[in-house]
Parts: structure tokens; C-alpha cells; sequence
């Protein structure tokens, strides 16, 4: 095969993605990025080796410059065989690989497992140093919940220490004469390379799975909120130096706390430094001079008073000097005695004679025994605690912008999770969203965002605002302000790139409609986070990307070309003018701050051009199917991607389309002799359902196709069966089990016809496209590996 050249940055292959070629890199150097893991890979090595084992890629690989790939076609452990028939050259090559890789894997999980244990039994070594010591100088202990809620790593797939050592005795003996003896045989070769796969799987899972414990865990240590062991162990000795005691023990219990910070590389590097100095450089015999004039200053004062309230005002003096030279930061205390809502309203710049009057308004919503009453007192209600809603996270966003990688957490759970008064969602309740800050990073990823991070990516100008419920995005509302008179166009041109009005656009928008449509209840829904919400622990019901795009990768496993789309390959430098070919375009996915029951798909494109991000919208919390709804979403994505594509002629059945030919079956299902009188009134059944809209009754058939005919339940009469197969094929596992059913034969044979034309078709194309001097590139490739999925 030919050589592919991909540029630097380019991300040539995603995760989740079927495994159907492996690649020698030849020049050049590629990233391996998994979930939290990154990886090099330089030239001799073999991407996809790994991955084979799970027959799809678990990593996206990136070029971090220039490289040069050479591709050989894979999609079964049966193909090693072919390969090494076809190039025996590569047998040593392939088998050193996946044997050198799989110890460096299996070396580095042993190493983040010993981290996990270690930041563990560390923190609560610790914990129970600052214990004993509170108690040795008679100190109160400050609460440290984190801490208490401690558990231990808990090992999901950890790979056993023979398999460890006996790659690592394997990688030692390196191309002796030992090593031939899995060349003799294909089936020893081949199930060696897929021994050495599964166990780099396992290893890569391991290293994500202990590198979010890490994560989860970090602010144990060092919390950018000052709620950690060095605050702890901090305040501890401006207490006890306050007091005149000699706080050389706490000093040197502090070292190896510090020393843990520093050789771990705990936190952000500035942040890190900052503490560390702070507390080296802290005076706290200045402490013990002020508090010894404190003491004076109150013998003045007291005069006669008994020695017992004599000691009470010093501590009380003490306590205060404590608050003017020593800023601690006691997170348990703020936790359990601030004001939420009085905090955000403040943060969002609310007036002080403003706060009373709402804090009132939700007090009297929170004290109605049924918040999903219906009656015109809670209706008007409820409208003005939404209106106040969207209006103080405006606000709140906006000053967000300034300190966004330093908010703290209160402020998050509002901008997150839709939060604004502990006494609406319960003591409780609020306790949970304040831990699940901490673990905002599992709800992010390449296109899952929560709404703040994707308001902020519109703010910061790497995302365009979606279109509005009129189908008009910004720039075309600019034209329609303009058109009306409300702009002129010096005004317009200066809209256009402003991002704060961009941002107002999409919350005015696409956030107000889609908060309510995700929640589900829409005559009832009030933004404002309710305990009447909160049906389950908040953690349980938390949709974290993970989830997301496991929801997203059991839908394409069997509607394999779900979110490809034909673009247009252009190099005229060799002889290509437009040449049409198929590329995978993943949708973004943004989650409400709501616990909802709903998804919607928003747009299908981010904008004109065809290969830009659809839009998927999503609870940020539910207790409903997330797979459920992620296969219905899909549905309406199909749909309405189709209409885009064809434009005016979507309905029209001279122009064959998934959308024309549903609507031709649908609108005249009754005169079609190919449906039974059964399938007919079911057909009449479904449209009664869906109140005649056409697009309803094919979702609900969509639903049908991937949840139950793709595993040989057939639930599809024969004619959707039919338009269905044609738009929406199964990926070739599905349709391999299926070949032998009566029903799908005819449908099959057709589609392994038209994929032999493709792919002549554009193996006839690579040749005159090389002949002209052109280099095979990964969306050429790519292009050539949906064809043969």
C-alpha cells in the first residue's frame, strides 16, 4: 500500500472508531491520547495494536508534527495472517512492537497504581499526624470532610504480576533465538500480538481509571479553595505559635507534606509555589509578639475580672488577630455557615436591598407543598423566579470571565448544576454538588461540554452561537435587526465580533429553549435547582462524558455511517478537481445545568458547511435511559442532517432520499401492497401518535432499527425494513449475523454490490491520483476504510 503523509495537529484517528487498518510510523512522531493518559509514539512503532483488541480505537492519535504512516488493512486477528503472508519482512517487526509496548504499559499502570496508594495511605498518615498533634497542643480540630469520605483505589482491570513479568522477561530477550519460536507457526504469532493487545487495553483503562482517582483527590492536598492538608497543618501552627507554643513538632511534620506537594507536582505549578512560599516565608513568631500585647492590652481592660474570663477575651482577641494576619481559608466552615444565594446574588452584583426581596420570592415558592401546581399563583411565580434566573447567570457569567479557572465552588454549582439555595434543594443535597465540583472535569471532553465551558468557548470565540428557534444564527439576526431599522450597518459590523453579544445571543436563545425542552416538564419547569429534583444522589444521576460517549459509541457500533458525511477532496495540483468522499464529523454535546428526561438535537451542522459539529443537547443530571435517549436524538439527527442536504427537494420522491422515500411510504402507506392490513393499522397507530408528523414515526422506527432488528428481533414491516437498510445499513458484524434470514438477503447482496463499485471506484482514483504524483492522505483513507466497514 502507499505511504500516508499527515500533517502536524491533525487528529487522523478518533476514539471509538472501528479498528480497520493498523499503521507503521515511518517519519515523524504521533500522540496517543486516551481519557487522561498521553502517550508518544515515534518512528518503528505500530498504531492500533493495541487497539485491535477491542476492535475499535480506545485512543485518539494525533501527528505532533509531520509524519509519515504506512497503512495495512485490518479488521479481524484472521488479517495478521494475510499480512505477514503478503510481507513477511514485518512478522519480527510487528511481534517486537506489541511485546516492547505491552511492558512499557504494564510498567507504567504498576507505577500510577503505587501512586494511588500511596496519595491514600499518605493523606490519612497525615490526617492522623495533625490529629494527634491538635490534641498535643491542645488545639481545636478544624472538620475536614474530603478526608472522611476518603476511599481507597479500588482496581477495575488490573492485570496480574505474572503477566507483567513474562512480558517484561520477553522484552528482555529481545530478538534472540527464543523469539523465533512464535514466528514458526501464523496462529502462535497471531496470538501472541493479540495477548500483548489485550493486555496494553487492560494496562491503558488501569492508568485512566487510577490518573481520575489522582485528579479526584489532588485538592486533598493542595485545593486552589485553600480546603486542604496544607491549610490544615497551616492554620494549626498560627494557632499554636498565637498561643506561645513552640511549633518546631508541627514544623517538621509540615516538611514531609511539602516534600509530597513538590515531588509529585501537586497542582498548578504557580498555585504550588505560591503556598509552599507563603508558609516558608510566614513569621509566625510576629503572631506570638501581637498575641503577648493582645494579652497585656486585655489584663488593662479586665482589671478584677476572674482569670477563666480573662483567658476567654484573650481568645477571643487571639482568634481576631488570627482573622487579620493569617487570611485561612476554613472551606468546612464557609461550607456549612455562608449564605449561597446571598453569595451568588452579590457575585452576579445584585443590590443589597434587591437580595431580601428575592431570597423572599424563593422562600415562598420553596414553602408551596406541590411545586408542580398549575394554578396562576404558582404559574406567575414560577415565571418571575425564571426571569431572575436567567438574568443573574448573565451576570454571574460575565464576572465569571475574569477569574474562570479560579471559581470557587458555590458559584460553579450555580453556573453547572442550576443551584441557588441550600434551603431549595436541602443541606444535603447541597453537600453532594459542592463534592461534585471537584469532578466537573469527568462531564468535559473534545465535544462534551458542560453550559458554562460552552457559553465560554462562544465568549472565547472558538465556537459560533447556534441558531435560534427561527433558524436564524447570529449573524443572520444581525441582518434581520438591520433589515427592520434597529441597526445600522456600522452597528452591525461592530456585533459581529463581539463576543459578549455573542454570548447574550446564546443565552437568550439556545439556552433559555433548551433548558426547558431537556427538563421534560415544560409547563412546570422552573430553572432554579428543587429538591423536588433531586430523586437520586446527585453523583448517580451525573452525565459525565464518559457516559456520553459510551451512549454515542453503542449507537454507531451498529449504524456505522450515522455522523459521516460526503465532503469534497480538492487538489488540483495533481489532477483532482472534486472528488467526493465520506468523513466522520462527531457532534457536540452540551448539558444543561437541569435534571432532566429529555435530549434534543439542536442543529445538525454548527453551520453551512457541511463537515461542522452537530448539536446535541443534554441534562446535565437525569435518571432516565441515557442510551435511550441518545439513540432517539440520532434519530432526529438523520433526519433532519437529510433535509439539509437535500434542501427544497427533501419531500420529493423524484429525488431519492431517506426523507423523500419515508414520506412517499408514509403518505400513502394505505394503497401499498406490499403491507400487510396488520402493518397498515400499525402504521395508522404510530401516525395517530406522533399527530401526523411524518418525521415522529420515523424516529420511533430508528428506535426500533438499532435497538431490536439490529439483534434479529424484527419489529420493522418490510418496507421501512427496506428504506431503513439503504440509508441507515448496519455495521458489517450485524450485518454478517443477518445474511442468512430470508429478510435480509436480497438487501445485503445489493449493498456488498455497491461497495465493490466504490471500491473500485476509488481504487481506480488512487492510481491515476499517484500516477499524477499525489500522496495517499488520512482522509483518502479514511474514506477507503468506511468503505469496507
Amino acid at each position: 500500500m502507499a505511504m500516508i503523509k499527515v500533517p502536524a495537529g491533525k487528529c487522523f484517528i478518533k476514539h471509538g472508531t472501528a479498528v480497520n487498518a493498523l499503521y507503521m510510523v515511518i517519519h515523524g512522531t504521533v500522540r496517543q491520547v486516551s481519557k487522561l493518559e498521553e502517550v508518544q509514539i515515534g518512528s518503528g512503532n505500530i498504531i492500533g495494536l493495541m487497539d485491535c483488541a477491542e476492535e475499535e480505537y480506545i485512543a485518539d492519535y494525533v501527528a505532533a508534527d509531520d509524519v509519515t504512516l504506512y497503512p495495512f488493512h485490518y479488521h479481524a486477528p484472521e488479517d495478521f495472517g494475510k499480512i505477514f503472508i503478503s510481507q513477511p519482512k514485518y512478522a519480527a517487526a510487528f511481534l517486537s512492537v506489541a511485546i516492547r509496548e505491552a511492558d512499557h504499559m504494564l510498567g507504567r499502570n504498576q507505577r500510577f497504581q503505587n501512586s494511588t496508594e500511596k496519595y491514600y495511605s499518605f493523606a490519612l498518615a497525615m490526617y492522623q499526624k495533625y490529629q494527634e498533634l491538635c490534641r498535643k497542643y491542645c488545639i481545636q480540630e478544624k472538620s475536614f470532610r474530603r478526608i472522611e469520605s476518603l476511599q481507597p483505589y479500588v482496581r477495575t482491570n488490573m492485570a496480574p504480576k505474572w503477566e507483567a513479568d513474562y512480558f517484561h522477561e520477553l522484552a528482555e530477550l529481545g530478538n534472540s533465538g527464543t523469539m523465533d519460536f512464535f514466528q514458526q507457526k501464523e496462529d502462535l504469532l497471531t496470538g501472541q500480538i493479540m495477548q500483548a493487545a489485550r493486555a496494553m487495553c487492560k494496562a491503558v483503562r488501569e492508568i485512566d481509571h487510577a490518573k481520575e482517582y489522582l485528579q479526584e483527590h489532588v485538592n486533598l492536598y493542595l485545593d486552589t479553595n485553600r480546603m486542604d492538608l496544607l491549610q490544615l497543618y497551616f492554620d494549626m501552627a498560627a494557632r499554636a505559635a498565637a498561643s506561645g507554643a513552640d511549633i518546631e513538632e508541627i514544623r517538621q511534620a509540615i516538611e514531609p507534606l511539602l516534600q509530597f506537594i513538590k515531588d509529585n507536582r501537586l497542582g498548578d505549578a504557580g498555585e504550588r509555589d505560591k503556598r509552599i512560599t507563603e508558609y516558608q516565608t510566614y513569621d509566625f513568631s510576629n503572631i506570638k509578639i501581637k498575641a503577648d500585647a493582645i494579652y497585656n492590652f486585655a489584663g488593662e481592660l479586665i482589671g478584677e475580672v476572674p482569670k477563666p474570663q480573662a483567658e476567654d477575651k484573650l481568645v477571643q482577641g487571639t482568634e481576631d488577630l488570627l482573622e487579620q494576619e493569617y487570611a485561612e481559608t476554613d472551606g468546612e466552615e464557609e461550607e456549612e455557615t455562608e449564605d449561597c444565594l446571598v453569595h451568588i446574588l452579590e457575585y452576579a452584583g445584585v443590590a443589597a436591598e434587591d437580595v431580601h426581596k428575592i431570597r423572599s420570592k424563593m422562600h415562598e415558592y420553596d414553602a408551596i407543598p406541590d411545586n408542580f401546581d398549575n394554578d396562576e399563583k404558582t404559574r406567575k411565580l414560577r415565571k418571575e423566579l425564571t426571569a431572575l434566573f436567567y438574568a443573574t447567570y448573565k451576570n454571574v457569567f460575565k464576572h465569571a470571565m475574569k477569574d474562570a479557572d479560579d471559581l470557587d465552588p458555590v458559584i460553579q454549582m450555580f453556573l453547572n448544576f442550576g443551584f441557588m439555595d441550600v434551603g431549595m434543594v436541602g443541606e444535603d443535597t447541597a453537600n453532594e454538588l459542592y463534592d461534585l465540583t471537584d469532578k466537573l472535569f469527568k462531564c468535559k471532553s473534545d465535544h462534551v461540554y458542560t453550559m458554562f465551558e460552552w457559553l465560554k468557548s462562544i465568549y472565547e470565540g472558538k465556537n459560533e452561537p447556534s441558531r435560534n428557534e427561527f433558524d436564524l444564527d447570529y449573524n443572520g439576526y444581525l441582518a434581520e435587526q438591520k433589515r427592520m431599522g434597529k441597526l445600522d450597518a456600522a452597528g452591525m459590523e461592530r456585533l459581529k465580533t463581539d463576543c459578549w453579544e455573542k454570548t447574550k445571543y446564546e443565552m437568550n436563545n439556545m439556552f433559555v429553549s433548551t433548558n426547558r425542552a431537556t427538563y421534560g416538564k415544560v409547563s412546570t419547569f422552573c430553572p432554579i435547582l428543587s429538591k423536588h429534583d433531586m430523586v437520586q444522589e446527585a453523583e448517580k444521576m451525573l452525565v459525565t462524558a464518559e457516559r456520553i460517549e459510551e451512549a454515542i459509541k453503542k449507537v454507531r457500533e451498529v449504524d456505522y455511517s450515522l455522523f459521516y458525511r460526503e465532503v469534497i477532496f480538492s487538489d488540483p495540483m495533481h489532477g483532482v478537481n472534486a472528488e467526493p468522499v465520506q468523513k466522520e464529523v462527531f457532534p457536540d454535546v452540551i448539558l444543561m445545568p437541569n435534571v432532566g428526561m429529555k435530549a434534543m438535537m439542536w442543529q445538525e451542522t454548527a453551520g453551512v458547511k457541511r463537515d461542522t459539529s452537530a448539536r446535541f443537547v443534554f441534562p446535565v443530571m437525569t435518571i432516565y435511559s441515557l442510551q435511550d435517549m441518545m439513540i432517539e436524538t440520532c434519530g432526529r439527527f438523520r433526519w433532519e442532517m437529510c433535509r439539509k442536504i437535500q434542501g427544497m427537494r427533501w419531500n420529493d420522491i423524484t429525488e431519492k432520499s431517506l426523507t423523500s422515500e419515508y414520506c412517499d411510504y408514509i403518505q400513502y402507506y394505505r394503497k401499498n401492497r406490499d403491507l400487510s392490513t396488520e402493518a397498515k393499522e400499525k402504521i395508522k397507530n404510530t401516525l395517530w401518535k406522533s399527530k401526523n408528523n411524518y418525521r415522529e414515526v420515523f424516529i420511533s422506527d430508528y428506535i426500533g432499527w438499532i435497538k431490536y432488528e439490529a439483534g434479529g428481533s424484527f419489529r420493522l414491516n418490510r418496507v421501512a425494513r427496506d428504506i431503513l437498510f439503504r440509508y441507515c445499513p448496519f455495521a458489517k458484524k450485524y450485518r454478517d449475523a443477518l445474511e442468512a434470514n430470508p429478510m435480509y438477503q436480497d438487501m445485503i447482496s445489493r449493498f456488498k454490490i455497491f461497495q465493490e463499485r466504490k471500491l473500485r471506484h476509488i481504487d481506480g482514483f488512487r492510481t491515476r491520483y499517484e500516477k499524477n504524483g499525489g500522496e495517499m492522505n488520512m482522509e483518502l483513507q479514511e474514506n477507503m476504510n468506511f468503505y469496507n466497514m
